[in-house]
């Protein structure tokens, strides 16, 4: 073989046996930069724990705000419940007063029918149902 061959054989296997070491013999930067990573990774799960627990505070708030509402309801409809039985006892009492009013002027004239207190409570039921299928 000539020289030339044997230098240029040299010198490729000088340069693949260094090559192949290359890696091994430079700086840690690969170790600072995982450190950075492991940095970021933990304050980002620290970020993800804050953000977890403010879910859990919103979800609770929700489900409070949730049976807050359901109670509300319940309220309006016994309010308005209450609205109608009121309303009924406005209509009864404004018909006992008109027959109060109409037993004072006939008791002048018919003491007997006055005190049939049954009989006009009866004659008001009667009123109140005729009314009452009127309106439907």
């Amino acid at each position: 073989m000539s020289t030339t061959k044997i230098k240029q054989a040299l010198v490729f296997s000088i340069f693949l046996t260094t090559s192949s070491i290359a890696g091994c013999l430079g700086n840690d930067d690969g170790e600072s930069d995982n450190s950075d990573y492991e940095k970021d990774i933990e304050e980002r799960d620290k970020e993800i724990e804050v953000l977890e627990s403010k879910i859990a505070n919103l979800t609770a708030n929700l489900t409070e705000l949730t049976e807050l509402t359901e109670n509300l309801e319940s309220i309006e409809e016994d309010y308005s419940l209450l609205l109608i039985e009121y309303n009924a006892s406005v209509s009864n009492s404004e018909n006992l007063s008109s027959q109060l009013l109409y037993c004072v002027w006939d008791i002048q004239f018919q003491i007997s029918t006055c005190f049939d207190a049954q009989g006009w409570y009866n004659e008001y039921l009667i009123r109140e149902e005729v009314q009452q299928n009127l309106t439907y």
